[in-house]
């Protein structure tokens, strides 16, 4: 039986998450990361797709990106899973699935972003890896502020309602009881 297409809503945000296979660990060392983050970075620009937040963690990540066109995200990450499952599996003489099933993706708007992009840039601290956002070197919230990757776009209203400071205060702040990622 044929699996059910992927609903994808051009120039809408969605919500990306990819967990590695059994939930495995997929980002053994920094080295890693790193590169994961290039390949990130070259099929957003190679897509024209926007990531607005993203976090890696040891055995999954999460992307907040806008799909310019309806085949945007197939595409970008299904070159970007199989451009690390390539470099995981050469790097540690593994074969075989190294995610689990296909990516998972909720579109958003309004506020639904935005919460969801605190969700993202806390996860670290969630996990008790980190107890500020801002320490965790592999997610968007040090860089929220301080665009230093072309292919990291905020969405276009957000100086409308954030500045660098009110960003990191509403990360750190206590979350409200409808703050459905919270």
């Amino acid at each position: 039986m044929a699996r059910k297409a992927r609903t994808v809503i051009q120039q809408t945000p969605a919500h990306i998450t990819q967990r590695g296979n059994n939930k495995n660990v997929v980002f053994l060392e920094n080295e890693d990361k790193a590169l994961f983050m290039r390949l990130l970075g070259k099929y957003a620009m190679k897509y024209n797709t926007p990531v607005h937040s993203f976090c890696l963690m040891d055995n999954h990540y999460h992307i907040a990106c806008t799909p310019p066109e309806q085949d945007s995200m197939a595409k970008l990450f299904g070159q970007l899973n199989w451009g690390y499952s390539t470099y995981h599996n050469n790097k540690y003489g593994k074969s075989g699935h190294t995610w689990q099933e296909r990516f998972r993706s909720t579109h958003m708007t309004g506020l639904h972003l935005v919460r969801a992009m605190r969700y993202i840039e806390m996860n670290p601290v969630s996990a008790g890896l980190v107890s500020n956002p801002l320490a965790w070197n592999w997610s968007s919230a040090r860089i929220t502020s301080q665009i230093t990757h072309p292919w990291f776009k905020l969405p276009v209203w957000w100086d409308s309602y954030f500045t660098s400071q009110k960003w990191h205060e509403y990360l750190l702040s206590i979350p409200k009881e409808c703050d459905i990622y919270r």
